[in-house]
Parts: C-alpha cells; structure tokens; sequence
C-alpha cells in the first residue's frame, strides 16, 4: 500500500481542492507544498488575472492562525490559486459545545402559571400545564407534557424547523419562528385531546396534526437529555 502523500491537489466536484495530510509535519507540508506549486508558476498571473478558487482540507488537524495565513499567502504568491476556505474534519471545543448546547433538553416539571415566563437557549421539556397567561420562549422545540393554555414560542430566533408538542384542546397562542397561530375556543373544541405536534407547512402556517400521524415524528425526538 502506497504512502499518503503530504499534499495533493485534486479537482473534485465543489473544485479544486487541496489535501494537507495530517500525519505530516509542518516543515514537511510547507517544502512539499512549495514543490508541488512549482508546477504552476509558468502560468502568468497579474492584478488582472482571475485566479481559480481552491478549497484547502487539513484533514484530522485544527491548523493555527499563523499556519493557516502562511499556507494562504505560499499558495498566493506560488501560483495561479487563491485560497476560498480552509476547512477540518475537526470540531473546536466552541463549535462542540454550541453543538451541544444546542441539542440539550431543558426539563421544567411545574405548572406555568400566568405572569410566568421559562425560556431556554434549546430544546425544552415541561412536565405539566402552561395555563393562561403563561409563557414559554426557546430556540429550538417545545415539548408540553401537558394542556397547553397559555403562550409557546418555539424558534424563537427565526428556527422554521421547529415544533411545539402538547395538549391543544384549549384556548391558547402558538408561535413558530414568526408565524403565529390562536386558537380559540370553538376551534380548541375541534381538536384532539390527544398529543399534538404543531409545525410549520410549505406556506409557513401553523399546521397541527395528532403525534401518532405526524410523519416526521423521528426527527423532533432526535435530541440529547441535559440541562440548561
């Protein structure tokens, strides 16, 4: 089996991509990356010219700033390329614990009073009724173990992908992103008791079916316990 070489160029179908290996050292990628641009520099590049685009991969290895600017400026000024981005199998320590973050499940197990607002930076699950006057605001879903009564905002930062889970069978004010749906009584009297998800459709209205028919039942499930 052949050696992984330090640096290749390939084009792929998003471009031309450049591997950096990450078994190499930097000295080794810096001489191997000189050599190869070499090949390229018989192409006449001014102001002017139109540089092509090239996507840089450093594979399992986060690459410093200085690093980073270097590799830039040695494909700048060695060829015909310009750097686009340069990208990592990696995720930062920030990146994981946005990640992370984001996919917790915030529990409250008590009654939403009115007057009372409970907010969470994710997923939220209350064990219990949302009573008029009531509210509650997250960024991702809201799960009500419970008759919803009072006001749920679900993505409350624009998430269209989010839904509200609960009890419907009485007089209350869903959010999604923007779009807002009231219930009144006459329509809460139509209803299921039964759990229900409320979402967005294709026009960005507020639809709500029963859980057990909801047919993306999966994905509103698919999230981490945790806590805020």
């Amino acid at each position: 089996m052949m050696d992984k070489k330090p640096v290749q160029l390939k084009g792929t179908k998003d471009g031309i991509v450049l591997n950096l290996s990450d078994e190499s050292g930097y000295k080794e990628l810096i001489n191997e990356l000189k050599t190869m641009l070499s090949t390229r520099k018989n192409k006449t590049v001014d102001e002017t010219s139109k540089r092509s685009p090239v996507i840089v991969e450093t594979g399992a290895r986060i690459l410093s700033k200085d690093f980073q600017e270097q590799i830039i400026r040695i494909i700048h000024d060695e060829s015909d390329l310009i750097v686009s981005r340069i990208q990592t199998s990696v995720m930062t320590r920030a990146a994981a614990k946005k990640w992370k973050h984001e996919d917790e499940v915030f529990p409250v197990s008590r009654l939403i009073r009115s007057g009372q607002l409970v907010e969470s930076q994710a997923h939220i699950l209350v064990v219990g009724e949302v009573n008029p006057g009531g509210h509650v605001e997250v960024i991702e879903h809201a799960f009500v173990l419970g008759d919803v009564k009072g006001t749920i905002h679900a993505g409350k930062n624009g998430n269209m992908k989010a839904v509200i889970m609960g009890c419907f069978h009485y007089p209350a004010q869903l959010r999604i992103a923007s779009s807002v749906r009231t219930i009144d009584k006459e329509e809460a009297i139509a209803l299921s008791s039964r759990m229900s998800v409320a979402y967005l459709d294709k026009e960005n209205n507020i639809a709500i079916e029963e859980l057990s028919k909801y047919s993306d039942v999966k994905s509103i499930f698919a999230v981490e316990k945790g806590g805020r």
